[in-house]
């Protein structure tokens, strides 16, 4: 049997995809869990260890230089790795977002070795394509597998550093790579710098939602319950393999005034919570749109309606406001991701 070392795991899509490997468990022979618990952790890492103990997964808490050579030792691993600072508006003010994703990778391998890695599946972004202008919202312009790489911001240039970094080692090597682009995710653990949550858990705090610019960027709101799962199936062979998988929701695309409108209408419908927002200044070059080309069995992952989805999402942060509280002054009062 393969072992399975997944990276970032108590991180937001990490901790839900752990979730999810409950189904798949018995597949691997042992599944090793690292992640070096940092800030972006911080509201995860009773649930993230509550999981692995519950599934027998081996936890390394620490960066991947603290994996051991016992672990090593299991020579043969498919890697899952999730692990990457994720935050946009960080990476336009230090240099150290940038810094830490491009070495992210090269360490990983070197730690392993690459002969004994069998399949490294890694966690990407839409944000490596570029942008697409607002005026191209037709499918035919959504990027596909073989879109070029052409990232705008310090953040997704560093994603895109770890593609090509990847790239080369598979055309050098024969390393066995296969690219998981990610469409804008939400859903539950998401840590509350980001627009989602904050803006949920500033609503419950009577305070408004904030919008970056005039409002009109368009993303691909994508629940990570269901990308999880594509995940799950991908890296277990019932979905096929291609070198990139797109996983993306793939329903009209709206900009963020539409999506926040419908937040607020769900909080006073289904939670009585009167909501608002206003506009704050744009941050530096944020793109104007991202849209995912997606495969039809990828779709079929994604047929409730994402009102829906949106709805179970804030429930969760209602649910678990005495988690967040803490979150006020640092996070809430900022201004959105």
């Amino acid at each position: 049997m393969k072992n399975l070392l997944v990276t970032g795991c108590a991180g937001f899509i990490g901790l839900n995809f752990l979730k999810e490997l409950k189904n798949i468990r018995n597949q691997y022979k042992e599944v090793i869990s690292i992640d070096r618990i940092d800030y972006a952790s911080e509201f995860n890492i009773e649930e993230y260890r509550k999981t692995c103990a519950s599934l027998n997964i081996i936890r390394i808490d620490g960066d991947i230089n603290n994996i051991t050579s016992d672990i090593m030792s299991l020579l043969s691993f498919d890697i899952l790795n999730f692990a990457s600072g994720s935050h946009v508006t960080k990476s336009l003010y230090t240099s150290e977002v940038y810094k830490e994703n491009v070495h992210l990778v090269p360490n990983l391998i070197d730690r392993i070795g690459f002969k004994n890695i069998e399949t490294f599946y890694h966690i990407s972004t839409d944000e490596v394509y570029g942008e697409i202008a607002l005026d191209k919202t037709s499918q035919e312009n959504w990027f596909t597998p073989n879109s070029r790489i052409c990232p705008n911001n310090p953040y997704s240039a560093s994603k895109a550093s770890q593609d090509l970094y990847l790239n080369a080692m598979k055309h050098t090597y024969g390393m066995n790579v296969k690219y998981i682009r990610l469409a804008n995710q939400f859903g539950p653990w998401q840590h509350p710098e980001k627009m989602f949550p904050k803006s949920i858990l500033r609503s419950f705090d009577g305070q408004p939602i904030l919008i970056h610019g005039d409002g009109r960027h368009i993303r691909q709101w994508t629940p990570v319950v269901n990308s999880v799962k594509v995940i799950r199936d991908y890296i277990s062979n019932v979905l096929q393999h291609r070198d990139v998988l797109h996983i993306a929701m793939k329903q009209p695309l709206v900009n963020n005034i539409t999506v926040v409108e419908e937040w607020i209408d769900i909080l006073k419908n289904h939670f009585g919570t009167e909501a608002k927002f206003e506009f704050i200044p744009d941050r530096y070059g944020n793109d104007s749109m991202y849209a995912l080309s997606t495969d039809a069995d990828v779709d079929l992952y994604f047929e409730t309606p994402v009102y829906l989805e949106f709805k179970n999402t804030i429930k969760f942060y209602k649910d678990n406001l005495a988690l967040y509280n803490k979150a006020e002054s640092q996070h809430l009062k900022a201004g959105a991701q």
